[in-house]
């Protein structure tokens, strides 16, 4: 009933909404104005030192994710560091570098994005 009163809005549209609507999953739901969910993709590029696995969770090594646990630098305005480590579960490494080697590794709760950056069918633009 909601939404056909168009009292619904998926990032802020409200026209057009069916009760079959997909809704993606970083997208900002809203019922009679108030935000009931909100989801924001997070994007981190992370200077990966040797030693270091490219993993979220490694019981015997120290993981990409530890790294930013011990940054607690604010990553954009609203984030700190400790935050996305809140979202370990969610976080997904596009690509992957071996133990010694150092490198950029993005990180990302993202796994669509990171899925399309790391397999070799597609092409990112």
């Amino acid at each position: 009933a909601a939404i056909g009163e168009g009292r619904v809005s998926v990032d802020g549209l409200s026209d057009g909404l069916l009760p079959t609507t997909t809704v993606r999953p970083f997208c900002r739901i809203a019922l009679d104005g108030i935000i009931v969910h909100e989801r924001r993709a997070y994007y981190v590029l992370l200077n990966k030192p040797a030693g270091v696995v490219s993993a979220t969770r490694d019981a015997a090594a120290v993981c990409a994710v530890d790294i930013l646990a011990r940054s607690g630098q604010p990553t954009d305005s609203s984030t700190q560091a400790a935050d996305l480590v809140a979202w370990r579960g969610e976080l997904c490494i596009a690509g992957r570098l071996d133990r010694w080697t150092t490198g950029l590794l993005l990180l990302t709760n993202d796994g669509r994005f990171a899925r399309r950056v790391t397999d070799g069918g597609g092409s990112v633009e």
